[in-house]
């Protein structure tokens, strides 16, 4: 778990604006926005717009159904 702090919630917005082809929900851009902070290189999803949004994001991406 981590703290969601004031770079987080801009950095997502920006994710919104720059990943705009893809129908993100913000709080889904946070998540990657905390992910890219913390420097993730991988995620997990079973959402098709998650997935194709976190590697547009460059993270390496692992789907489950």
């Amino acid at each position: 778990m981590y703290p969601v702090v004031d770079e987080h919630l801009i950095a997502a917005l920006g994710l919104l604006a720059s990943l705009g082809r893809y129908p993100l929900r913000f709080l889904d851009a946070l998540h990657l926005a905390i992910a890219r902070s913390i420097h993730c290189q991988q995620m997990a999803t079973a959402d098709k717009t998650m997935a194709d949004a976190g590697k547009a994001a460059g993270l390496r991406v692992v789907r489950f159904f």
